[in-house]
């Protein structure tokens, strides 16, 4: 901790009242006993011209997570100000804390997002998110690049996250809905206003971040900044990853559960974007498949008109992926003999 600003020299900094934060920092976390003090250096490393709090919802970790931010919120008193819960409350249902503890109390007209076993590498990334949302009012969320760190025998060929090209704002007609290998949740800044009603498409959503950035879709453009600015780490225990990936039950629940939720959202969105919604459910279809959950026929009778509009280069390019999927499904089940 030697090495940061202390909290005075961070305030002294700051043109707006410290009062009256301008950024509100959401932070979960749950055993990151390893990883959380990297998050919260990356947040008091912040160097910006305005006010910003850091918010904390810890879920009753069994380690020394909350130790460690007790530690921390010592010396930063005016700065952090978390949650500590007594019993784990995703046990009890609450999969989304940030909706349910952090947004509500959040006092920023902005809200940027890192978990606790992710952080941010740039000291002036919120000065630049700022910065460039309000010189494009129209942008509803931002977010950047990010470096990818892989964890227990997660592997990746990509070092960095997905690329969009240059800085930019995308077209209107552009739905955010990239995952976490190209718009980490780390690297997301977006409007409070945005959050302050939670639609039934975001509540029952099984992750958050897929929700958030569709919501944010529909109220307003979405802006890039090409510059890897926060660390993604995949693979750590108890992460989505390895909850998920590793185990096929969670993953066709996490499949069925997002398929609900794009329906709900198509619902609320008025149908503005279901050519694009439903390709997104043939390919969580297809994986349901792969897993046993799904059979042909039902994805075939669901999605024969989306497919029908395709043109020839991408219904061969659904039927290349099919014949794989199918091929992955048969070894999987010659495997079992």
């Amino acid at each position: 901790m030697n090495s940061l600003r202390a909290q005075e020299e961070i305030i002294a900094s700051w043109q707006t009242d410290p009062g009256r934060p301008l950024v509100s920092i959401c932070c979960i976390s749950y055993n990151h006993e390893p990883y959380i003090e990297d998050a919260l250096r990356g947040f008091l490393i912040q160097k910006t011209d305005f006010a910003f709090e850091i918010l904390i919802h810890d879920d009753a970790s069994s380690d020394r997570t909350s130790d460690i931010i007790r530690e921390y919120q010592q010396c930063y008193p005016k700065l952090i100000k978390p949650i500590f819960q007594v019993e784990n409350q995703y046990s009890k249902g609450k999969i989304l804390p940030n909706p349910i503890f952090n947004f509500p109390r959040a006092n920023g007209d902005y809200l940027a997002l890192c978990e606790g076993d992710d952080y941010w590498l740039s000291d002036n990334k919120l000065q630049k998110q700022i910065d460039f949302i309000r010189e494009n009012p129209e942008c509803s969320m931002i977010f950047h690049r990010a470096e990818m760190k892989m964890h227990g025998g997660f592997t990746s060929f990509e070092k960095q996250s997905k690329s969009f090209g240059k800085t930019k704002v995308f077209d209107k007609s552009f739905l955010f809905y990239e995952g976490g290998s190209s718009a980490p949740t780390a690297s997301l800044l977006f409007r409070k206003k945005s959050v302050e009603v939670i639609p039934n498409f975001y509540e029952i959503s099984p992750v958050g971040d897929m929700p958030l950035k569709l919501k944010c879709s529909l109220d307003g453009q979405i802006g890039y900044i090409d510059e890897v600015m926060c660390v993604r780490r995949i693979g750590t225990p108890g992460s989505w990853n390895v909850r998920t990936r590793l185990n096929k039950t969670n993953e066709s629940n996490y499949l069925t559960g997002m398929l609900t939720m794009l329906e709900a959202f198509d619902e609320f969105s008025d149908r503005r974007w279901s050519s694009k919604i439903d390709r997104i459910k043939v390919g969580y279809s297809i994986r349901l498949n792969e897993l046993g959950v799904q059979c042909w026929a039902d994805v075939n009778a669901r999605f024969s008109g989306y497919v029908k509009s395709l043109d020839f280069v991408d219904r061969l390019k659904l039927k290349v992926r099919i014949i794989r999927s199918r091929a992955r499904r048969f070894s999987a089940l010659m495997n079992k003999l």
